[in-house]
């Protein structure tokens, strides 16, 4: 049996999270107890650990502004704020904008159609882009050969001129995640970064994994009925999604508004069922009775004294990958890439001297390409069995 091309989401990366993080040895709390450190030396350490911490804070408080007033848009507004797949005219600019997908092709035919890509908006990263998605009944693709020639291949305009400033857009690179076609993806937990200026090729394996549900030590649950979550039907139950469900309605019930990390997205514009019509939490640090509610409703977890409805799937499927990444475009390659785009002038390409060596530049820094496709068509399956079965269990019972 021919596997299933697995499903590839790309996200545009221009804003990480911003919390701060602190490791022991940098803690200027524990350096004041040395005795190495002089009086001045302490007092500056302590001045300059205030003002970092200070500075981290509002870098936090100021996306965390940004994203309440991105979430208290409607699913559509906000995926109109968004990049776009494709170019597009923009009435701002008045000329064309060029999109996020520069050119795409699977199985060596061209794929930059965009009814073959589904959009989905996450708070991390804006617009998302999913092809071969099984979840609005299109038909999902199989493969029968092996290697990049073969699988999908993708360019990607990164459009860092257009990033956010004020601290909102840390990394550059886009993220991509490769699953099941009947699962919705989750970036933040399985993606993969895709740096600027770099060629990756993802080596994919399949893997699956049969369980046995009740009374087998498993308990996996096989459909969103068991778990009691308002999920499609032609969405796969994964462990993943029903953890965060579980988490975010405990945050509806406990602090009348759904946490912005924790949001689920939505396949139509017009059904935002995840945020289980509440609003935004906000997610300030200082101050915020909602981050207070947040906290004490995820230790309740964290103590055990709340748990979720959750178990392993009884069939899930993995794709195991395998990445390696070379500069691109090359030294060579980058004149025809610029040419190709259409928007720089040739005598400026090809003519040396400081203009020519902007585009460079440029394009180095805005384009990204990754290619994706079966390292091998073997299947590993990982199936539970019972230890007895009814035959067995007469046999091992002996007698004459």
């Amino acid at each position: 049996m021919a596997p299933k091309v697995p499903k590839a989401k790309v996200c545009i990366n221009p804003r990480p999270s911003s919390c701060p993080e602190t490791s022991e040895a940098q803690n200027p709390a524990r350096l004041l107890n040395e005795s190495g450190l002089n009086i001045r030396k302490k007092r500056q350490l302590m001045k300059n650990y205030v003002k970092e911490r200070a500075a981290h804070m509002v870098d936090f408080d100021s996306e965390a502004r940004f994203i309440k007033m991105l979430m208290d848009l409607s699913n559509k507004h906000r995926k109109n704020l968004g990049h776009y797949l494709s170019s597009r005219y923009s009435m701002i600019n008045g000329e064309n904008v060029t999109g996020f997908l520069k050119s795409c092709t699977y199985n060596g035919e061209d794929c930059s159609d965009p009814s073959l890509w589904q959009t989905l908006f996450t708070p991390t990263y804006g617009n998302c882009f999913t092809f071969n998605s099984g979840l609005k009944n299109s038909s999902v693709r199989t493969v029968t050969v092996t290697g990049p020639l073969n699988g999908l291949a993708l360019e990607m305009f990164l459009d860092q001129g257009n990033y956010m400033f004020n601290k909102l857009s840390r990394k550059a690179g886009a993220r991509i995640t490769i699953h099941d076609p009947y699962f919705l993806a989750m970036p933040n937990e399985y993606g993969m970064d895709l740096a600027p200026n770099t060629a990756s090729s993802i080596a994919v394996q399949m893997n699956e994994i049969k369980r046995k549900p009740k009374p087998y030590t498993s308990k996996c649950i096989d459909n969103w009925e068991e778990a009691d979550y308002p999920v499609p039907k032609s969405t796969n139950y994964s462990l993943v999604l029903c953890q965060r469900l579980c988490h975010q309605s405990a945050v509806v019930s406990n602090c009348s508004c759904y946490w912005p990390e924790l949001y689920i997205p939505s396949i139509s514009d017009t059904d935002d069922r995840y945020t289980f019509n509440m609003r935004p939490c906000s997610t300030l640090l200082e101050d915020n009775p909602d981050r207070v509610c947040y906290a004490e409703t995820i230790r309740q977890f964290d103590t055990l004294n709340r748990t979720c409805p959750c178990q392993v799937a009884c069939s899930e499927r993995q794709f195991l990958s395998s990445v390696t990444v070379a500069t691109w475009p090359s030294n060579q390659y980058w004149k025809y890439l610029a040419l190709d785009i259409g928007t720089y002038d040739e005598d400026d390409i090809n003519i040396p001297g400081p203009r020519g060596e902007q585009i460079k530049k440029e394009i180095q820094e805005d384009y990204t390409r990754a290619e994706i496709y079966y390292q091998t068509l073997n299947i590993q399956s990982i199936e539970q069995t019972a230890k007895f079965n009814l035959r067995t269990l007469f046999g091992s019972l002996g007698g004459a």
